[in-house]
């Protein structure tokens, strides 16, 4: 290739721009460098391509994992569905513990039902604790994503404190 790259006129010496005017033939860079050190600015660049090539690639990688996590996270963020169900619960939790107390209030009034009251309550009792266990394991469903949010969060910060500098030396 270095044979067919002529070289402008304007930069060769007073000498050879008289030679070429008086027919010789025109000089191209193969008359300057040598086909070898061709060959090695030919490898080096070569290898300087594949190598930003992989760092560009890399980086490309990175955002693209930043991206789909902030996504994931975005979407544990945002999804109140478990939040509401364990409101839903306590409220139903907290009118079960009002019925308790009524039912235990009227215990000690001597004009009820006693035998009837201790069913109600033994009956009230089961949906209580019924709904313990329900917001327990609400809690720990939630507390349980929260670390996989957060642990996600952690991995993703890892992408992107390296991502500058990533970016930094492809820029350089």
């Amino acid at each position: 290739m270095v044979s067919r790259v002529q070289v402008h006129v304007e930069f060769l010496s007073p000498g050879v721009r008289r030679a070429i005017e008086s027919g010789e033939r025109r000089r191209t860079l193969g008359d300057y460098v040598a086909s070898k050190k061709m060959q090695q600015v030919a490898e080096t660049c070569r290898r300087t391509h594949e190598d930003l090539q992989s760092r560009f690639e890399q980086a490309q990688a990175a955002m693209t994992r930043l991206q789909q996590g902030a996504d994931d996270v975005r979407a544990f963020v945002t999804d109140m569905s478990l939040l509401d169900n364990a409101e839903s619960s306590s409220r139903a939790a907290q009118d079960i513990f009002d019925k308790i107390t009524d039912a235990a209030a009227a215990l000690e009034s001597p004009a009820s039902n006693q035998e009837r009251l201790v069913q109600e309550l033994r009956q009230l009792d089961a949906r209580l604790r019924d709904q313990v266990v329900a917001l327990t394991s609400f809690k720990n469903t939630h507390t349980a994503t929260c670390i996989r949010a957060l642990r996600r969060i952690s991995t993703l910060n890892n992408d992107l404190v390296q991502l500058p500098a990533t970016l930094t030396s492809l820029q350089a």
